[in-house]
């Protein structure tokens, strides 16, 4: 066996196993939906076609078949259809992949970007007053803690009484 005939079966084989990843990986209408995933497909499975009938180049004893050996119809099936017609589809599919790909980040970056403006949120040290539990802000003044909360958050506060405290009270 020459070095060209395994050269030729080891890339049949790498094809064949890409071509089993996309088909074993696209079961699910997720990826299906995904532009230019059929397109993918097939483009591997003509580069296959092509490595397929490019290994028949090497056994005389094949050239009396039309389609496979070293003939000019097996050239045309194996360079035009094959290799030029699948590294078209794939070219098609990642042109369409890419703009897919593209108009999936610009959603969820203009998605993250929406929940970062919303998000308020309180961070560091805040020094609070044990007694009456006011917080001193960055200019020095003592506000209420409720205010506070409303001022530097999204957060809405609502009153009530806590059971300990009601406790407290009702004893009072």
């Amino acid at each position: 066996m020459s070095l060209n005939i395994i050269v030729e079966i080891i890339r049949a084989l790498c094809i064949s196993f890409i071509l089993i990843i996309l088909l074993t990986k696209g079961n699910s209408k997720t990826i299906r939906s995904i532009g230019g995933w059929n397109y993918f497909v097939i483009g591997f499975s003509l580069l296959l076609l092509g490595s397929i009938i490019d290994i028949t180049d090497n056994f005389p004893s094949l050239n009396k078949f039309i389609i496979i050996g070293h003939t000019h119809y097996q050239a045309i099936i194996e360079k035009i259809i094959g290799y030029t017609g699948g590294f078209m589809l794939l070219a098609i599919g990642f042109w369409k992949w890419t703009k897919a790909l593209l108009k999936y980040r610009a959603a969820h970056r203009a998605q993250l970007q929406k929940t970062t403006t919303e998000l308020k949120m309180l961070h560091g040290i805040l020094p609070i007053c044990s007694c009456c539990k006011s917080i001193c802000d960055k200019r020095g003044e003592w506000e209420r803690l409720e205010y506070y909360i409303k001022q530097h958050s999204e957060a809405k506060l609502s009153h009530g009484i806590c059971p300990k405290c009601a406790e407290k009270l009702k004893h009072e």
